[in-house]
């Protein structure tokens, strides 16, 4: 993981050369410590899972990240032991216990000659949220198709779902700070296409995230997450009261209501409203204010929230309410 310093060294880098006379400056710019990268997201509905990986410098190219395949890797549940996670593949490593809400949990990794790490999380209960109202826009469009015998041509007319307007309200508790992750997102059919007729052959569902806007998303302390399609906010201004949101989501690009079997219709869209830590909101938004500025050696630093002890990385639960929206078709 490259700390905002590389930024620094960057923008160090570049105006030495603007004000360097002809006699070339050699700069000496000695490699970091190397440290232990952890990072998972645990929930109730999955046994828990980090990834581990060795820091790297800013002498170091982006595919020198080294996965960490010998570590030793403990769970803690509410101060008492629970299991040594099993390494799976590719820095993963796994266990075979569910987190619960209303509990704490502590991960520790020590690995060799690096120094030891841990960190602390919990998991709170589930969000609330209620009346949720939907608003579908269509676009009705024409197929022309060739009868396979005849080669006479034919058309068949369709519907394609275009944007959803949502609204829900979430039902806050009082007398607490609480933050907030929102996501859309859709089961689409996959298919593959063989020769020599290159029939579809359906290989399954993939669970897809949808691209959205918000109308009355003008508070403090919220972002919209680019790496994880969603918008990461707080209580800040309307803790203890039920809050509406406004949503729209943009349906163009994932199918319609199908004219072949093959079409990834999007006939049910699950709202997703997840109950996060304050690590986890702090981390989202300043990793995303990092990807905004990453490669721009002029741009302010931005120090990305990290809640690893002796390392790098990020370690949080969160919670899950989850509901669908039913989409209706024109006949």
């Amino acid at each position: 993981m490259k700390t905002p310093v590389y930024n620094f060294i960057i923008f160090l880098s570049i105006m030495l050369g603007i004000i360097s006379c002809r006699e070339p400056i050699d700069i000496n710019v000695p490699d970091t410590e190397k440290k232990i990268v952890l990072n998972g997201l645990i929930n109730p509905d999955s046994v828990i899972s980090v990834n581990l990986s060795k820091s790297i410098s800013i002498l170091d190219k982006d595919d020198d990240i080294k996965f960490l395949s010998d570590a030793t890797v403990k769970i803690f549940e509410n101060e008492i032991f629970k299991e040594t996670l099993l390494y799976d593949t590719n820095g993963y490593y796994r266990g075979t216990i569910y987190p619960q809400t209303g509990k704490t949990y502590k991960i520790t990794a020590d690995y060799q000659n690096l120094a030891p790490v841990d960190a602390e999380t919990e998991i709170s209960s589930p969000p609330v949220f209620s009346n949720i109202n939907s608003d579908p826009m269509f676009t009705q469009e024409t197929q022309t198709w060739y009868n396979s015998d005849t080669g006479e041509p034919f058309d068949t007319t369709f519907y394609r779902l275009d944007e959803l307007d949502v609204s829900f309200t979430i039902n806050d508790p009082a007398a607490e700070e609480n933050y907030y992750f929102l996501t859309f997102t859709a089961n689409l059919a996959q298919y593959q296409y063989y020769p020599p007729d290159y029939e579809p052959v359906f290989t399954g569902y993939k669970m897809t995230s949808l691209n959205y806007d918000v109308f009355n998303m003008n508070w403090e302390n919220y972002y919209n997450s680019k790496e994880m399609n969603g918008y990461v906010f707080s209580d800040n201004l309307f803790n203890g009261t039920n809050y509406t949101i406004n949503a729209s989501i943009s349906a163009r690009g994932y199918g319609g209501n199908g004219y072949s079997e093959a079409d990834n219709s999007l006939d049910k869209i699950y709202v997703n409203l997840h109950s996060i830590t304050k690590d986890f909101h702090d981390f989202v938004i300043s990793y995303s204010k990092y990807q905004d500025i990453e490669g721009n050696p002029l741009a302010e630093p931005v120090n990305i929230k990290s809640n690893i002890n002796n390392g790098f990385g990020f370690f949080s639960g969160y919670s899950t309410k989850k509901d669908s929206i039913i989409i209706e078709y024109p006949e």
